[in-house]
C-alpha cells in the first residue's frame, strides 16, 4: 500500500495536517486524535459508519523550494509497527470495538505493554545500574549491557564511557539499585 503526498504551506502543524487529510481526503469523522512526533494515532468513523483505530505516518519534505506533506494511513488490523498510542485511546477502542479484526488485538496489547514498560522505566533514578538483556555494540567497538543511569537517554557504562541509548524504555532490562551508604 502506498501513501499520498501533496503540497502544503510551510509552518503547518502535523496534527492539523492529519486532521485535514482524514476529514477531507479519507472522508472520516475523527473521534480521537493524538500525535507523537510524526506519527498520528486516531480513532475514526469511516464514511460507511465503521469505527477503526488507525495509525498515520507522516513526513514533511521540501523539493524545488516547495514544501510537501506525505501521509500513509494504516488500520490497527494491518499490524502497524508504531506502538505509542495513549491508554485513553486504547480504552476507547476496547469500548467501541471490543473484537478488533486481524492484528488489531496484538497491536493494542503491544501498545499497552510499552505503556507499562515506560511507567516502570520512570521509576529508574540517577545512579541506578540498568542491566539490558541484549548487549549493545557501540562505535568504539565494545559491547556493553550494564550502565549507570544519568538522565533521559544518557547512561554511563561501568567502564566510565558516557553513552546515549534511544528508546531504552522499550528494551528488556533489570535495575539494580545501589546499596545505601
Amino acid at each position: 500500500m502506498g501513501g499520498v503526498s501533496y503540497e502544503i504551506a510551510s509552518g503547518r502543524k502535523v496534527k492539523d495536517l492529519i486532521r485535514e487529510y482524514l476529514e477531507r481526503d479519507a472522508q472520516c469523522e475523527i473521534l480521537d486524535l493524538s500525535v507523537k512526533g510524526n506519527i498520528g494515532y486516531t480513532i475514526v468513523k469511516t464514511y460507511r459508519g465503521v469505527i477503526i483505530g488507525a495509525v498515520v505516518k507522516t513526513e514533511r519534505y521540501t523539493e524545488n523550494g516547495r514544501t510537501y506533506f506525505y501521509v500513509k494511513d494504516m488500520s490497527e488490523s494491518m499490524g502497524p509497527s508504531y506502538y505509542d498510542a495513549p491508554a485513553r485511546m486504547l480504552d476507547k477502542l476496547d469500548e467501541l470495538v471490543p473484537e478488533p479484526e486481524s492484528y488489531g488485538r496484538e497491536w493494542r496489547d503491544e501498545c499497552r505493554r510499552r505503556i507499562a514498560k515506560r511507567k516502570e522505566a520512570n521509576a529508574v533514578k540517577a545512579g541506578d545500574l540498568v542491566v539490558f538483556s541484549e548487549p549493545m555494540r557501540f562505535g568504539d567497538g565494545f559491547t556493553r549491557s550494564e550502565f549507570y543511569f544519568v538522565k533521559g537517554s544518557t547512561f554511563r557504562a561501568t567502564d566510565g564511557v558516557r553513552v546515549s541509548i534511544t528508546r531504552w524504555k522499550d528494551r528488556a532490562y533489570s535495575v539494580k539499585v545501589p546499596a545505601a551508604a
